[in-house]
């Protein structure tokens, strides 16, 4: 937009510019451009100077929209739609002229409908793509009434993930609070709940460790077996816990198998 308006100051020196005489045609240039009339948007009997000026006086009225439209009318899909209809006929009925522009003008108005028709292209894709609700909020402040600052109140839900894999100190920062804060907002959870927010990690010996991976990992490769088969068996694992603790169970070779588990993590290339 802010291009279209920059090439349209260049082009003012080059006839685009606007007197009462185009003022008092705006109307009816504008209804025979869009078919709104039986005459055609230049008449047979005009010359090749009018016909031209019709045309100028038609792409100031459609710069002019589409800026408006743009500006203002983002969420209406159907009126970018029939404006950028508008530009693709109006390209039309200039390059069925073409001979009668300067060169550097033709170009100047080629680069502009172009740049138009993009814009209100991205424009309309945005508005069909508008979200049906609002986002959800993770936090929000709860005003008291009272001295002092309003509550923050935490999402229950997203702080019981977020803690689960990143510190406090994290989740402060991105709220814009402190980690104080957080740790309180997970107390009262856990006091309303009766449940800790965070579950516990336990502390598995080797054989204990691969018991269970052993166990659990049959038939899946790692990659299913952490995000689906490992919490519906009720364990949370993260992937440098995994890591720590299935390094020593690593073969040096690849098809080699040992006796204590199945849980292989190799490095190859899958595509040779």
């Amino acid at each position: 937009m802010r291009q279209i308006s920059h090439r349209l100051k260049l082009a003012k020196g080059n006839g685009f510019g606007t007197n009462r005489e185009e003022t008092r045609l705006v109307g009816e240039q504008w209804g025979r451009l869009r078919g709104r009339s039986a005459v055609p948007i230049t008449s047979s009997s005009a010359t090749g100077m009018d016909q031209v000026s019709n045309l100028r006086v038609c792409y100031r009225i459609l710069e002019d929209r589409t800026i408006t439209a743009l500006q203002t009318q983002a969420g209406d899909s159907q009126r970018l739609r029939s404006l950028r209809d508008d530009a693709i006929v109006f390209m039309v009925a200039v390059n069925d002229r073409k001979d009668m522009f300067p060169a550097e003008e033709l170009e100047l108005i080629t680069l502009n409908i172009k740049a138009m028709v993009e814009s209100l292209d991205r424009a309309e894709d945005q508005s069909i793509d508008l979200p049906s609700s609002p986002p959800h909020s993770i936090s929000h402040l709860n005003y008291s009434g009272t001295p002092g600052r309003p509550r923050i109140e935490i999402d229950a839900e997203v702080l019981s993930n977020v803690l689960s894999i990143e510190p406090k100190t994290t989740l402060a920062t991105v709220l814009g609070c402190s980690a104080r804060t957080i740790r309180r907002r997970q107390q009262d959870i856990e006091l309303q709940t009766g449940m800790p927010l965070v579950p516990q990690r336990s502390v598995l010996s080797e054989n204990e460790l691969d018991t269970i991976v052993t166990t659990s990992q049959s038939g899946v490769s790692e990659n299913l077996w952490i995000e689906s088969a490992a919490p519906q068996a009720a364990f949370l694992v993260l992937d440098r816990y995994t890591d720590e603790n299935t390094t020593s169970l690593v073969p040096t070779h690849f098809g080699i198998t040992m006796a204590s588990t199945v849980c292989h993590r190799l490095s190859y290339d899958s595509k040779a």
